[in-house]
């Protein structure tokens, strides 16, 4: 269930861009991270549909290496890169909070649009997506 709000709420993320940037070709990559460590699970492709298919076919839950993932971004951005970053903040693999902002910092500043969308569960929040979004200077949601 959980899953399959986190599939509609990129899919509207998509349709919304597209309308947004209407006659303009995008390219969509997801970075995936499992069992503490980061995979490009899509490369840039224009097929939203393919690109969906993939996100909705990945295991939840493991350990977060955000530190990875900033990695592989780093190595596939460009300046006109808009970034979402789903998590629920909790950085539990490949470095510490403070590292793996360093690094965001230290090679990712040319993206210019970031937004950090916070799918946290449960009862207790303890707002460690904000944090980041915070710290990386992005915008935030809260789903």
């Amino acid at each position: 269930m959980v899953k399959d709000q986190q599939i509609a709420y990129i899919k509207g993320l998509i349709d919304q861009t597209v309308a947004k940037y209407k006659g303009k070709r995008l390219l969509y990559a997801a970075v995936t991270l499992s069992h503490g460590d980061a995979v490009l699970t899509t490369p840039f492709t224009v097929n939203t549909e393919k690109l969906l298919q993939h996100v909705s076919a990945l295991p939840s839950g493991g350990k977060t290496n955000m530190k990875a993932a900033f990695n592989i971004i780093c190595q596939i951005s460009t300046s006109s890169t808009r970034l979402y970053i789903f998590t629920d903040g909790q950085i539990n693999s490949g470095g510490s909070f403070e590292e793996t902002v360093s690094y965001y910092n230290t090679y990712l500043k040319k993206i210019k649009e970031v937004t950090v969308i916070d799918h946290s569960q449960g009862f207790i929040n303890l707002g460690l997506s904000r944090q980041l979004a915070t710290a990386i200077k992005a915008k935030y949601i809260q789903r």
